[in-house]
């Protein structure tokens, strides 16, 4: 039986949800590629298999970081490719771009690639579930921004004015409004919800377990902290940043609660994180990325429980 209670609000026990000050740890490793300007880290699966974008001199790349062994992604005559979302299979999901048009890939685990059009001038498909179900947004003709799902048949389900960001195996969905400001969560079968966080906030990947990730931005307006939502206590762990960074933004979460997103340093270069959770073997202080050098950065309730 899967029970599920409606309950999200800023700073607030109204709606049940139990705000607290960052309750989990983690061991955070910085990943930058070598020569790069700057790098992104966008999602993870329960391998620690990480992918990704960067970019250097030769323009923006998406990557597979498995093993410590940096791989570049790179669409077939695409300007611009970046890689969103990887499964536990294999499967990489996310978007590159030739003559101006932006598109959604899915690499499959032997490496062959194909191209995924939704909208008629923009797709982007950002998360891939171990049922091979993507998600993802894309333009229509009127120029206006919505969401998609897409089964194993192939056939997209349009989710309005959502832009979709991260699947579950459950079917679970999470991402935010079209401009950006709210986070936003549907879960299987239903209609999209909104997560109060913040001043602006954007709801970035989802796990097995429920749990939440994403930043979100206070009235100050001075950067992006992360946030996690514990799926099984409603808790929101607010203030999630890397260590003498100016902002931090998480986009993706697997089971075993490990996180990885994108800070901004001190020295105003982008770099991607893991962090990993005090339930899991911490990874190497730093990682040095060898073997390839993002991105023009786009530095930018419900609780969940399932019940046998």
């Amino acid at each position: 039986m899967r029970q599920q209670m409606l309950g999200f609000t800023t700073l607030s026990l109204v709606l049940g949800i139990a705000p607290m000050a960052q309750a989990i740890s983690y061991t955070f490793t910085t990943i930058e590629a070598p020569n790069a300007s700057g790098t992104e880290a966008h999602g993870i699966n329960n391998s620690g298999d990480i992918v990704g974008g960067y970019d250097d001199t030769t323009g923006t790349h998406g990557f597979l970081l498995r093993d410590g062994v940096l791989s570049t992604i790179n669409f077939p005559g695409a300007n611009f490719t970046l890689a969103w979302g990887i499964n536990d299979s294999g499967d990489i999901v996310g978007g590159f771009s030739v003559a101006s048009t932006p598109q959604g890939f899915l690499r499959s685990a032997d490496g062959s690639i194909g191209s995924i059009m939704i909208g008629e001038t923009f797709t982007q498909v950002r998360g891939i579930n171990n049922q091979n179900e993507m998600v993802g947004r894309f333009t229509d003709s009127e120029g206006l921004g919505h969401g998609f799902v897409q089964g194993q048949d192939g056939t997209p389900t349009t989710i309005p004015n959502m832009s979709a960001h991260g699947i579950n195996d459950h079917g679970d969905v999470v991402g935010g409004t079209p401009d950006q400001t709210q986070s936003l969560i549907r879960l299987a079968g239903g209609e999209p919800t909104s997560l109060i966080i913040g001043t602006t906030s954007q709801a970035m990947g989802i796990n097995n377990h429920g749990d939440i990730a994403g930043f979100y931005s206070d009235s100050t307006g001075t950067g992006y902290s992360g946030f996690v939502i514990d799926g099984d206590s409603s808790t929101v762990n607010w203030g999630i940043t890397v260590p003498g960074a100016y902002s931090t933004m998480i986009y993706g979460i697997n089971d075993a609660g490990d996180i990885v997103g994108t800070f901004l340093g001190s020295d105003h270069r982008v770099y991607g994180f893991l962090g990993s959770s005090i339930k899991s073997v911490p990874e190497p202080s730093s990682l040095l990325l060898f073997g390839a050098g993002l991105i023009g950065l786009t530095i930018w309730g419900r609780k969940q429980r399932r019940v046998s």
